[in-house]
């Protein structure tokens, strides 16, 4: 397992002899000031990845990331998930992992499928967060992160999504009152949101609005959004 400090090594020449996939484990990685590309020839598993504030991480087609029991990401800087139809990026293969977090920064994913995710986050399990944050996400899966809580969790920050899907193998039981738990697709407090033929599938609310920490109702516009995007939904929005 490699921990890696502000600077990000060349990756070469690796021989494997005896595993059963040609995967490098990392422990926890901060890098500052750097453009860093992972490539689809490895897979690479994270315990902790940090993208400083002027740094980009891109991620070509095909790629695998592996997030084992409480990992996380945190971006300050940017990340480009640059999946293809034909290979997709994969981040995150099973579940128990902690979450994506984005702080004043930026998210750029195409055909990029997230599957788990979850930590506890604002009192509530989240497996993307962003803060004053941008992220546009299009042909896009974020599937199955840890019941109740929410696919997406965002205060003051500005999301597309077009042509993707959020959802969970199995629904939470619907609430019965403003009490009880549920689980959302997005949850947004402030900023704005841009739904373009979006499912969502398996959850209690799609959307759930408020204004509760910036003080702000967020701006949603939807396009090409019609009673077929919800399926299994207890309710598409609410507040």
């Amino acid at each position: 397992i490699l921990d890696i400090n502000k600077l990000w090594p060349k990756i070469s020449n690796f021989s494997f002899t005896s595993n059963t996939k040609k995967i490098i484990k990392f422990g926890k990685v901060n890098f500052e000031d750097q453009v860093v590309t992972l490539n689809p020839d490895l897979i690479f598993s994270f315990k902790e990845l940090s993208i400083g504030v002027s740094s980009t991480l891109n991620i070509k087609p095909g790629v695998t990331i592996e997030l084992p029991s409480y990992a996380f990401i945190d971006i300050r800087g940017k990340l480009n998930s640059n999946g293809t139809v034909d290979k997709p990026v994969n981040i995150g293969t099973a579940k128990g992992w902690s979450y994506l977090n984005f702080n004043n920064a930026k998210g750029v994913l195409r055909h990029t499928n997230i599957y788990g995710g979850g930590a506890v986050s604002q009192n509530s399990h989240t497996a993307i967060e962003l803060r004053n944050s941008d992220f546009d996400c299009r042909n896009c899966r974020i599937w199955d992160q840890r019941a109740p809580g929410n696919a997406i969790r965002a205060f003051n920050s500005s999301i597309a999504l077009v042509n993707s899907e959020i959802g969970m193998d199995t629904k939470y039981p619907d609430p019965r009152g403003w009490y009880a738990n549920y689980t959302t697709g997005i949850r947004i407090d402030g900023g704005n949101l841009f739904l373009d033929n979006v499912n969502f599938v398996n959850l209690n609310y799609a959307v759930f609005k408020t204004s509760q920490a910036t003080g702000i109702q967020p701006t949603i516009i939807t396009q090409n959004m019609t009673p077929s995007n919800y399926v299994n939904v207890f309710r598409p929005y609410a507040w």
